[in-house]
């Protein structure tokens, strides 16, 4: 198989800021990027590939796993923080391909990594429709059960791969990622934590 690789840059970064008030944990989430759609050809090969709505001045409450997770099934609550990424290969082209979603990290607080909060920053990925669900909040999508295909938790600068999938012409992956603050790991340390990380796609032609 031989490869003629794309990769798409910077689709949305995330600022979190984290503070203690009256006993409840609460953060802070900014999403920074402006809405892109890119659109790249090299003989055929043309990938469509669109970011999910920027987040701004919103509250993620640390809450309690049992609450919202049951084996490999999530239920969205009040408290998550919410965005998608969809890719595919124009319909036009009659080629397959590869591709992955990639989670940069920049910046994470040391809370995170060495404190007493590591493991509490957590993300879940899972499968969706953007014709089912066009908004994409946890009030528009409260109650609503998903299948949790990649998850992890951010413990550590660098970038790891999310998820890999095969690409046909055509056929749309659409994805969405859910943070939150594990209850149960989330620790006073976590007051004034910071993290700034960057999600990005790559998508390989298979001739």
């Amino acid at each position: 198989m031989l490869k003629n690789t794309k990769t798409y840059g910077v689709i949305l970064g995330v600022i979190l800021f984290i503070a203690l008030m009256v006993g409840i944990t609460y953060a802070y989430i900014t999403w920074q990027s402006s809405n892109t759609n890119l659109k790249v050809e090299s003989e055929c090969f043309t990938i469509n590939y669109v970011k999910g709505q920027n987040i701004s001045n919103s509250k993620m409450y640390v809450i309690n796993e049992d609450n919202f997770l049951s084996d490999d099934q999530i239920t969205i609550i009040d408290g998550m923080e919410l965005t998608t990424i969809s890719l595919e290969i124009d319909e036009e082209c009659n080629v397959d391909g590869t591709g992955k979603i990639i989670l940069t990290t920049n910046t994470l607080s040391t809370a995170f990594i060495t404190g007493n909060s590591v493991g509490a920053l957590k993300y879940k990925l899972v499968e969706y429709s953007s014709t089912d669900y066009p908004s994409v909040t946890t009030t528009d999508l409260n109650g609503e059960v998903f299948t949790v295909v990649a998850e992890g938790a951010i413990t550590a600068s660098g970038s790891s791969d999310v998820i890999s999938m095969e690409l046909t012409s055509g056929n749309k992956k659409e994805y969405m990622f859910i943070f939150y603050l594990d209850e149960v790991l989330a620790q006073n340390d976590v007051a004034s934590a910071s993290f700034y990380g960057t999600i990005s796609a790559e998508v390989a032609q298979k001739y």
